[in-house]
């Protein structure tokens, strides 16, 4: 059964963007070694939504993410925020491009990793733009490499895993359907 108005669809965005939420919530909630660290668990679902529904399903589960989690950690409009907001983008952006013209050549583990590197290189503009001199940014670059790769590793290899489980859930066409 088809659904032509979307619905479903529009439905499941909501559970993913909930789901992302979620986990921003509890990763937010863990101690972490440096305040300003953090693994980005949300962006498992902004991959898996992508290789799953597309770039524009991905951008409508991260901009409601975004809204959402601005709101619960009461941090919208503020700085946190627009690092948050820069670096998604910037994530979704990379990796929907490298998606779209490389699907053969990236899997979601590489796909990860070039969206965590684009992640903290438009935070380190950001912070530039709102409150660092150039040098201080360009001191930071090789450590927020460093972090990007990791937390790119982590959560590329879980996207991996959501994906795989995906599949296995998935309902094997109805060959007696009409």
């Amino acid at each position: 059964m088809s659904d032509p108005s979307g619905t479903a669809l529009r439905a499941r965005l909501a559970l993913y963007a909930a789901a992302a939420a979620l986990l921003f919530l509890v990763e937010r909630a863990i101690p972490n070694p440096l305040p300003w660290v953090r693994l980005g668990l949300a962006n498992i679902v902004t991959l898996v939504v992508l290789l799953e529904h597309g770039a524009g399903a991905a951008l409508a589960v991260l901009a409601l993410r975004l809204l959402l989690t601005g709101l619960f950690a009461a941090t919208f409009f503020g700085p946190q925020f627009l690092l948050s907001v820069g670096g998604g983008v910037a994530s979704w952006a990379v990796m929907a491009l490298a998606a779209r013209w490389g699907r053969r050549i990236w899997s979601p583990l590489g796909l990860s990793l070039l969206g965590a590197t684009a992640h903290a290189g438009m935070q380190l503009v950001i912070v530039r733009w709102l409150f660092a001199p150039a040098g201080a940014v360009v001191a930071l670059v090789p450590l927020f490499l460093a972090l990007s790769i990791v937390t790119g590793l982590v959560t590329g290899i879980c996207a991996e895993a959501v994906l795989r489980r995906l599949d296995v859930a998935r309902e094997p066409p109805n060959v007696w359907a009409p």
